[in-house]
């Protein structure tokens, strides 16, 4: 008898039988929901500055584009997007980031 991986038998099981699918869960319970995916791809830190809504929430799109540009980094150094994307890419997310600034904090230089 050939011993097979679990992931491929797993995989085989729910190919061959669709309705199996919502059992999927019971049987890999090991499965990271959509809450702690986006938990781990978009990891938000604590606020420690001078508090106000507005720092409040500049930090929290800062965090974001800082994710956001690690992310368009790691798919172009991977082959996935062009340089010319993930320039143009990172140029919204600071313009954004800009727009962000301008509306929370004002435009103090």
């Amino acid at each position: 008898m050939i011993a097979y991986p679990y992931s491929f038998l797993n995989h085989a099981i729910f190919c061959l039988f669709p309705n199996l699918s919502q059992l999927k869960t019971k049987l890999e319970p090991n499965l990271m929901s959509n809450t702690d995916k986006d938990k781990f791809l978009n990891p938000i830190s604590n606020f420690r500055g001078d508090f106000s809504p507005e720092n409040l929430a500049f930090d929290a799109n800062l965090q974001e584009f800082a994710n956001r540009v690690s992310l368009v980094c790691a798919l172009e150094t991977g082959g996935k997007i062009s340089p010319n994307e993930a320039y143009q890419q990172i140029r919204d997310l600071w313009e954004q980031l800009a727009s962000s600034k301008k509306n929370l904090l004002g435009d103090d230089k």
